[in-house]
């Protein structure tokens, strides 16, 4: 890692080809001023370290705002896919294998993180499975890699229970030791459609947030009306217990298959309650309603779910890859929709994580989380002449910056 005081020669968010390339000057950890590139230039005052761009787009870094970890089959050999299609099959198979793999969980974790910094993410929330055969295992391995990585990334873990609470008794309490433990949020799983007892469930997860201070990730799979109805008492736990800003949902999927006039409904429940939403541009369901998350104020970021495990076959670590996924499954080509695939997975995310980075203007001139004066250089310089060509080649050479700090190079992070 080494720190850098000039980016030379970058497009900034550039949407032709033939915009002139710029100087983004960088000063305690933030942008500190952007000026066009010389024709002729001088070389860095003395002491000064220069990046030299080459022309490459420079975009804000990614944030990978649902991952999991623990469950990453990366970096193993390859296992065929033998879990079922229900989601307590998906559940049961992925919980009977995890300790097969000829590769340490240890290793697995870190494989899988330091292969999505390496792609362009600076900022990742994992959720981690917590059960009554797993205990804290998983925990502490993910733990343990996020305290390696803590000079590169901000790593944020979800206590999950993958299982349940109710279906899974004695999962309450490792959830809670978790949390004392340094997990940073609490997570709950489709309080209807497998707790079979919303209310029960919501209790426990929203009573876990309250007693540790904590917010709230909710995996919630329930489609249709069933999924608003949970979303209807999640916005009602959040505006109860002033939770407003802390508490995400993560894939949403009632979202993607309600009809126009009560997603309307529950979209402005969801803006006046200020609960963020999460998805990974799943192929077994509808796209997310993204134009309409951004117009009623909703923060969405993406995240890549799990990777290569027992759930699915899919996946490779590259948050960058998932970010062109996110626009082909939304069938977007015009480059102003692609531009928002890449929003989403940058300012998108950081608004997830922090609401009070939400996107409200322009990137450019956006001096919270975009590329504007004053906003952190949480920086990625990727190939190409345009954000849309970056995108749709996802080109290897690509630099990370953190705070003004190189944190990958070339795919490798640099420790």
């Amino acid at each position: 890692m080494h720190d850098i005081d000039l980016i030379r020669g970058a497009r900034l968010w550039s949407r032709h080809p033939d915009e002139p390339l710029v100087d983004v000057k960088i000063v305690d950890g933030r942008i500190g001023g952007i000026s066009p590139t010389a024709a002729q230039a001088a070389p860095p005052a003395s002491g000064l370290v220069c990046l030299e761009a080459g022309g490459r787009v420079l975009v804000p870094s990614l944030a990978a705002v649902h991952e999991h970890f623990d469950s990453s089959g990366l970096g193993a050999a390859f296992r065929p896919h033998t879990a079922g299609d229900s989601l307590e099959e998906l559940i049961a198979d992925s919980r009977g294998v995890w300790r097969e793999s000829s590769v340490p969980l240890i290793d697995r974790v870190r494989i899988a993180a330091v292969r999505t910094i390496a792609s362009g993410a600076t900022a990742i929330r994992s959720h981690v499975q917590i059960d009554t055969e797993c205990r804290l295992e998983r925990f502490e391995a993910m733990a343990t890699v996020r305290d390696e990585l803590a000079g590169v990334v901000s790593f944020e873990i979800v206590a999950f229970p993958q299982c349940g609470y109710l279906q899974d008794p004695g999962s309450e309490q490792l959830v809670d030791e978790a949390l004392a433990a340094g997990a940073d949020l609490v997570g709950g799983i489709d309080p209807c459609g497998l707790e079979r007892d919303a209310r029960a469930h919501l209790d426990i997860v929203f009573g876990l947030a309250q007693k540790h201070h904590v917010g709230v990730d909710l995996h919630l799979h329930e489609r249709g009306p069933l999924g608003e109805f949970t979303l209807e008492l999640v916005c009602d736990r959040v505006t109860a217990l002033g939770m407003q800003g802390l508490v995400t949902i993560s894939h949403a999927f009632a979202l993607a298959t309600l009809e126009p006039r009560p997603l309307q409904r529950l979209l402005g429940r969801l803006a006046e309650a200020d609960i963020a939403v999460t998805t990974i541009a799943p192929m077994e369901t509808a796209p997310l309603p993204h134009a309409l998350l951004r117009e009623t104020g909703i923060r969405c970021g993406l995240g890549q779910d799990g990777m290569r495990d027992g759930w699915s076959p899919w996946g490779d670590g590259d948050l960058l890859r998932r970010t062109r996924q996110l626009a082909l499954r939304s069938a977007w080509s015009h480059d102003e929709d692609i531009e928002l695939a890449v929003d989403i997975a940058t300012r998108g995310g950081r608004a997830v994580l922090d609401a009070s980075q939400r996107p409200r203007v322009a990137m450019t001139e956006d001096a919270v989380s975009g590329l504007a004066v004053g906003a952190p250089a949480d920086l990625l310089l990727v190939e190409g002449t345009t954000v849309t060509e970056a995108l749709m080649d996802c080109g290897p050479q690509r630099t990370v910056v953190r705070r003004g700090v190189v944190v990958a190079d070339g795919g490798r992070v640099l420790l």
